[in-house]
């Protein structure tokens, strides 16, 4: 029936059982009978809990840099602040297509093409970073 079977939690409540075609069942305590089941090991042996590896620092910044969102007014302060708002506005200029996002998007993601567009020279990645956490803070 199950091809293996592991705790999914450090408490015991929660169980992932992997079928022979791949699926996975999670099993819990709302399902006494196979939960109890399983348990005992009547439906095969269950592997003990082991916690994920911690994210690595670059895997972090990975995750923090994909919730980067904001509103264009909360960037445009953020840079205005930094004293790079006329450096962005000439990187805008020199693309159609960021001119279009800079004037109608509503959201401005760390992870668009405009932000990529303004990489390099005083546009770092450490700088934009600095940047979109500062513009996150903005209320308006």
């Amino acid at each position: 029936m199950f091809k293996s079977i592991k705790y999914q939690n450090p408490e015991g409540t929660i169980i992932a059982a992997e079928r022979d075609d791949g699926s996975v069942k999670i099993i819990e305590a709302n399902e006494p009978d196979l939960f109890e089941a399983v348990k005992s090991g009547t439906l095969g042996a269950v592997a003990n809990y082991v916690a994920p590896p911690e994210p690595t620092k670059t895997e972090l910044l990975a995750q923090e840099r994909a919730a980067m969102r904001c509103s264009p007014a909360q960037v445009r302060l953020a840079l205005l602040r930094a004293g790079l708002l006329k450096d962005a506005e000439a990187i805008v200029a020199a693309d159609p297509e960021a001119q279009i996002v800079w004037e109608y998007a509503t959201v401005i993601n760390r992870s668009s093409p405009l932000i990529e567009a303004m990489r390099g020279g005083k546009f770092t990645q450490a700088k934009i970073d600095e940047i979109f956490r500062a513009a996150m803070l903005i209320t308006h």
